[in-house]
């Protein structure tokens, strides 16, 4: 495929190294700035770590900190990046480092508080320390900015690119404050800054603005407080939930005026789903729809999938992501196997359980293959096993996609960022990771019993389906090579087991709720249906308690919640 970017998420030589045997141009060797690289402690000197491999030298007061009590670990990070850029030139890559905006080291806060400040933040959990808070109206900020990235290119003279995300992490922040510079100045002026940072060392730089969440629904922003308020009675949903989904944010608002102010050489990068990478996740409706002369560059992400309890390729994820780059004239694509947040050296996305093959069918769509999803998936196994493997295993490879969105999400990929919590809990997620489904925030929030008992029987038919497919690769046991069938009966044991102990709680809270909102009658057989559905998830955790799928449930088992009954 004709694309002027051909990208890799490539933090590791081995990752560089598959970055060129792909026919791929660009990787991503360092990614920094999210608030959990920065509670990282130096094992070796047991000081507070974080990613940045410079000194902030403009900052005397924090540059001295770094350099007499951090350099321990400082330069040898430093090492490390500048060997894996120089290994990319050698293999003929161009190298792009990523950023996620704002993020400074923490020592700022106490160094240089009159320009980074700590957020304290409202939730309804009690207050919550952010990061890297800055005012978008103090000249100062954005000469901290300039000055980082100024410090990075001539640290790093192989950098060809600085990628910036401004909503992930520490990126919200800049939407935090309460300020007179308009919400798309903001990010518009943090792309201005890096950009005059990086080209005051190196003029032939490019400096690219990472959308991160500039993908989600637009309803997202005018509805999602509103129904939190009407499900949950909580008259300030705004203060207490993510502030970054405020109306002012709305991206059909802001970004238009966002594109008008950045400069031409400016390209954009953006996820190609709704959200991030759940299952069953359906196109970004962003496609075509940014100005076509701005350089584009969609992600295309199937992060960690060769570490998943349960294997499974994401055929279907990464063809539809290529196809759509084509289809409306991108410049290019992003590949992730690894998430950007990730600088482990030794993650090999080809090693691990069976999602190691989604690399082979990458490389396999980007030679221009034109085998369906099944006849790739039969040929990884074939090349993997050394002969061809039964159907089943194809099947159910290429079903557990759905599988795990109708068992584990609440299906058309709305994702359940907490599977065993409260009512309340679950109500806060659905006005608000459910807006990958436009139309499921708006049932939940007026729910019928037709679509109550639909989602209860999605669930018992989703257990249903991995028992069958674990019983078909059972049935195909003597036909099957015996390492194949050892992950495929382990992972999806696991997922079975793990689909069962959603299925009981989740139908548990699907019938309090409908008892809460009066869809039920709180009638003697309906509390005892809700009763046995919590029975039914207390007997198999207990049953479960020391296998995968238990561990994995009891570590995400958040109740009782803190919230009061009012």
């Amino acid at each position: 495929m004709a694309f002027k970017y051909r990208m890799f998420n490539a933090p590791s030589p081995w990752t560089i190294e598959r970055a060129a045997s792909l026919g791929l141009n660009w990787v991503i060797v360092h990614s920094m700035g999210t608030r959990g690289d920065m509670e990282r402690r130096d094992p070796a000197s047991g000081r507070k770590a974080d990613p940045f491999p410079i000194y902030f030298e403009d900052y005397p007061k924090v540059a001295g900190i770094r350099r007499n009590q951090d350099a321990v670990w400082i330069e040898p990070l430093r090492r490390e990046v500048s060997a894996l850029c120089d290994r990319a030139k050698n293999l003929g890559l161009k190298v792009a480092f990523h950023f996620y905006e704002i993020a400074l080291p923490h020592v700022f806060e106490s160094e240089y508080p009159e320009i980074v400040s700590v957020w304290r933040r409202p939730t309804q959990e009690g207050v919550k320390l952010l990061h890297s808070c800055m005012n978008p109206d103090n000249p100062a900020a954005w000469e901290l900015i300039r000055s980082k990235y100024a410090e990075i290119a001539r640290t790093f003279p192989q950098m060809d690119m600085a990628i910036i995300s401004t909503w992930d992490g520490g990126g919200t922040d800049w939407c935090v404050p309460k300020a007179d510079m308009p919400i798309w100045e903001r990010l518009a002026k943090q792309v201005e800054a890096a950009r005059e940072g990086v080209k005051s060392v190196r003029k032939d730089c490019t400096v690219c603005f990472r959308l991160w969440g500039r993908n989600w629904p637009s309803n997202l922003y005018r509805d999602g407080h509103r129904l939190i308020e009407e499900v949950t009675g909580l008259k300030n949903a705004t203060e207490y939930m993510e502030p970054v989904a405020r109306a002012c944010n709305d991206p059909d608002i802001i970004l238009p005026k966002v594109f008008a102010r950045l400069p031409k050489d400016v390209p954009i990068m953006y996820k190609s789903t709704r959200m991030d990478i759940h299952d069953a996740q359906p196109l970004t409706l962003a496609l075509g729809k940014y100005p076509k002369s701005r350089e584009q560059i969609l992600e295309i992400s199937y992060e960690l999938y060769h570490q998943k309890p349960w294997p499974w390729c994401k055929a279907k994820h990464i063809r539809a992501g290529l196809e759509a780059a084509a289809k409306h004239k991108l410049t290019g694509f992003l590949a992730l196997p690894i998430n950007m947040g990730n600088n482990d050296r030794t993650v090999q996305p080809e090693t691990g359980n069976l999602g190691r093959m989604n690399t082979w069918i990458l490389e396999s769509l980007l030679k221009g293959d034109r085998r369906s999803d099944a006849e790739l998936v039969a040929a990884w196994l074939q090349k993997e096993y050394g002969a061809p493997q039964p159907k089943v295993a194809v099947d159910v490879l290429l079903g557990a996609d759905d599988l795990v969105d109708k068992g584990l999400q609440w299906g058309n990929a709305v994702w359940v960022r907490a599977p065993f919590s409260s009512l309340h809990t679950m109500k806060l997620y659905w006005m608000y990771d459910g807006f990958v489904d436009p139309e499921f925030p708006c049932e939940m929030a007026n729910p019928k019993k037709e679509t109550l008992e639909r989602l209860i029987e999605m669930k018992r038919r989703a257990h249903e389906r991995a028992m069958e497919c674990l019983a078909a690769i059972e049935a195909a046991r003597g036909a099957m090579h015996p390492d194949l069938y050892k992950e495929l009966s382990a992972g999806f044991s696991t997922m079975a087991q793990y689909i069962s102990l959603a299925r009981d709680w989740q139908s548990y809270i699907l019938m309090q709720y409908g008892i809460e909102r009066g869809v039920y009658e709180p009638s003697r057989k309906n509390l005892g249906r809700m009763s046995r559905y919590a029975e039914s998830f207390i007997r198999n955790l207990a049953a479960l308690k020391d296998t995968t799928a238990g561990k994995m449930a009891i570590g995400k088992l958040s109740f009782p919640d803190p919230f009061p009954l009012t």
